[in-house]
């Protein structure tokens, strides 16, 4: 394995982190993301073992890689609980549902929904509507802000009640920025860029986890840079 040091932002490789950065537990953002790894390598076999039984579309991934990115938002998180995969409905005053949404993980803290995560696996299965889909969420939170919510517990059926703090956002942790051309991908980010209530964030670079060669993770740029980004903006 060869991780290299990144800053998305300037584009360079990094010996030296600034000296704000030394809160970062890098180790749990490597971990995180040989995980991933490891599990796009065990998503292209079947689940049962059996020398004529083969496998062409790997299995998804996308439910694992949201389990195992809340336990690395708790590693920074003390105070907060993290649903995962959790259905709101957004409801008014006569209680009557407004909308709803499901985000890969909400972040909830006395009944109070601060954030919400949408994580992506990359851009390329809708890179030239991406776009559009970001302005779409930030209508939608400018909408729900200080509205009450109710929801259900997955294990009980238990009904939850809550609230969208008002300065709730709509954070999009994306694994790699790879399988998207330059161009859709500067437009994601430069919209992006003009949101309010709407963050997007490339956790690596460099090569997608999912590829073919002998060491997955050689040429693998992690962007710690990006994930101090998400972890202040989740903090403030």
């Amino acid at each position: 394995m060869a991780f290299m040091r990144y800053c998305y932002e300037c584009g360079q490789l990094l010996d030296v982190f600034e000296s704000d950065c030394d809160a970062i537990k890098y180790d749990l953002l490597d971990k995180y993301i040989m995980e991933i790894s490891k599990l796009y390598l065990k998503a292209r076999d079947t689940v049962c073992s059996h020398k004529r039984i083969l496998r062409g579309e790997s299995h998804s991934i996308s439910s694992q890689s949201e389990d195992l990115f809340a336990l690395l938002l708790a590693s920074y998180l003390k105070e907060e609980l993290l649903y995962v995969n959790q259905q709101l409905s957004i409801v008014d005053e006569s209680g009557c549902c407004v909308c709803k949404s499901k985000p890969d993980v909400l972040i909830m803290k006395d009944d109070i929904a601060l954030n919400f995560i949408d994580l992506k696996m990359d851009l390329g299965y809708n890179r030239k509507k991406f776009a559009d889909f970001c302005i779409q969420k930030q209508e939608i939170m400018k909408i729900i802000h200080e509205q009450s919510f109710k929801t259900k517990n997955g294990k009980t059926k238990e009904v939850l009640h809550g609230v969208i703090d008002k300065k709730c956002k709509y954070h999009i942790p994306v694994i790699t920025d790879c399988n998207i051309d330059k161009k859709n991908l500067q437009i994601i980010i430069d919209t992006v860029e003009n949101l309010e209530f709407v963050e997007i964030y490339f956790l690596t670079s460099g090569k997608h986890l999912n590829n073919y060669d002998a060491d997955m993770l050689d040429g693998v740029e992690i962007n710690y840079l990006e994930f101090k980004r998400l972890l202040d903006n989740l903090r403030n």
